[in-house]
């Protein structure tokens, strides 16, 4: 089907067209592209595709991906043209002309950077109020990296203007995530952060108040600012503020009840694991500055928080217990509070010989192996794990069976336990035993990220290119383009796969030509780009 294209879509369209033909000749064809993949052709033909889609703010934040890859690799000229193309209300926009900017300050042309940074923030200008103070915090950050440190901060002081004016009304349809109470907090956690590195301790603080919908955000601001009070030798000072963030702590409980953005939403406060660690984290930071009175009575306020635990969306409430006292044991084993982490480490195996699932008692007890191990207690790790892999080995399930195993490997990993290449062909083994090709992907991912850790390079790859072949078995197109980006992405707290990517690029750009949409094959193109030498 046919779809209109805007003029400046079809001049841009044109532009890129002749440049990507005078650039590359006859290696411009995607055949060839695809065969030996480099960066600026994965990218040119990602923006020929996002450009055939339908305008829409799929397209424009696709647009805007695509110009900060070109402004990284350093395409000024193709920055503008993509950049153009881009509707003048999204934010994408903003974005492609702050990577331009960003770009123009590395290689030293300032004038035309300051230009640009100043054309961003009029272009911010027809945002709504929220999106605009999110748009100007983010070109404030990158003046400061750019070293305009003036003008930095007569933007930063905008958007904290434009936050603090900000009026949420409600809105149809009511957006819980991200929300923009979240969206707020969000920026006065930022804003109070930068503050408080530049030394402006009392406007930090204002700014951290201001945090009203996330109160564990407060206590995360505060904690930062008391340690740098006390770095700075005002130990007084900032002793008073880590009791402030211990309340807010203890606040993030029972968040305020309305929220105007959805006023029949009843949020409910944040988890109790969540505030137990909000809780060590400030302990932590007050055994740094040498408050080990109040890091004890910190401590003691998470221990408590233990029998508060119930059933969540991920873990039930057994699993949480020994994983929170686990967490608990170990902060106290790092502040030299060796006979109460003894009793809660007690208390922790106690707990998770209670924990009735199997893949959670499992997780349970690597988590626990890593944290005695580390606090010196190695026989009673060595059990841990050993408990570990022997319910691990005891399930029938292939896929939850590898899983288990590779839970452990990676534990024994992060600690360069050296005894773990059995472990690993176990955890292959399991893996291959799956008779579903498709159902072996996230676990053969994760085993060409143990064996990259674990320094074995060609093994990596090999696990990586069978993690592709398993996506290639996917029937249905939907379901392999998202198990393509699982491949490629990584989850979040990952080690990251590029090296993986970049020695299996034609393999994974193989499979996104059969995803039949333009902008989703568009968007693993950026990715796998991404990984490629500039």
């Amino acid at each position: 089907m046919h779809r209109a294209i805007g003029s400046v879509t079809l001049a841009v369209l044109t532009l890129m067209w002749c440049s990507i033909g005078m650039a590359q000749g006859a290696a411009s064809s995607p055949s060839s592209c695809h065969s030996a993949p480099t960066r600026a052709c994965l990218l040119d033909e990602a923006l020929m595709l996002a450009l055939s889609a339908a305008p829409s703010t799929n397209r424009a934040f696709l647009l805007g991906s695509i110009a900060e890859a070109q402004a990284t690799a350093g395409n000024l000229q193709k920055v503008l043209q993509i950049a153009e193309a881009i509707p003048s209300d999204q934010a994408s926009r903003v974005s492609a002309f702050r990577a331009l900017a960003s770009a123009q300050a590395r290689v030293g042309l300032m004038t035309e950077a300051r230009e640009t940074f100043s054309q961003a923030r009029q272009l911010a200008g027809s945002l709504d109020d929220l999106s605009r103070a999110e748009a100007l915090k983010s070109i404030a950050q990158a003046q400061a990296d750019a070293g305009m440190t003036v003008e930095a901060t007569d933007m930063f002081e905008a958007a904290l203007g434009l936050a603090k004016a900000l009026e949420i009304s409600a809105r149809l349809p009511c957006i819980v995530f991200p929300s923009a109470e979240f969206r707020r907090d969000g920026l006065f956690k930022t804003l109070a952060e930068r503050e408080a590195r530049a030394g402006v301790i009392s406007d930090s603080l204002q700014t951290a108040r201001l945090i009203k919908y996330q109160p564990h955000l407060r206590a995360g601001v505060l904690r930062m600012i008391a340690e740098l009070q006390a770095q700075g030798g005002q130990k007084a000072e900032a002793g008073l503020i880590f009791k402030e963030a211990v309340e807010a702590a203890h606040e993030s409980q029972t968040p305020p009840e309305f929220w105007p953005s959805c006023p029949g939403l009843r949020p409910r406060g944040a988890s109790p694991e969540l505030y137990a660690e909000t809780l060590l984290d400030i302990a932590k930071a007050q055994a740094r500055t040498s408050l080990m009175e109040d890091a004890a009575v910190t401590l003691e306020a998470a221990l408590q928080i233990v029998p508060m635990i119930r059933d969540g969306a991920l873990w039930s409430a057994d699993a949480s217990t020994a994983r929170v006292l686990t967490q608990i044991a170990e902060v106290q084993n790092e502040m030299g509070f060796g006979p109460q982490s003894a009793v809660t480490f007690e208390r922790a195996v106690q707990a998770a010989s209670e924990v009735r699932e199997a893949r959670l008692h499992i997780m349970v007890l690597a988590l626990l192996g890593r944290a005695q191990y580390k606090a010196g207690r190695v026989s009673e790790a060595m059990r841990s794990f050993d408990g570990a892999l022997a319910l691990a080995r005891g399930l029938d399930n292939y896929l939850e069976r590898a899983n288990g195993l590779l839970t452990v490997l990676d534990a024994e990993l992060d600690l360069g336990l050296a005894e773990t290449d059995r472990l690993m062909l176990d955890a292959i083994e399991a893996t291959r035993s799956n008779p579903d090709q498709s159902k072996r992907v996230l676990s053969l991912v994760r085993i060409a990220s143990a064996r990259e850790r674990a320094g074995q390079r060609q093994g990596a790859v090999d696990s990586y290119r069978e993690a592709l072949e398993a996506v290639d078995t996917i029937p249905n197109w939907t379901a392999r383009a998202n198990s393509l980006f699982l491949v490629i992405r990584q989850f979040p707290g990952r080690s990251p796969v590029t090296r993986l990517l970049a020695e299996s690029a034609p393999q994974a750009i193989q499979i996104t030509e059969s995803i039949d949409n333009a902008l989703r094959r568009a968007e693993a193109l950026v990715v796998i780009a991404g990984a490629l030498p500039n």
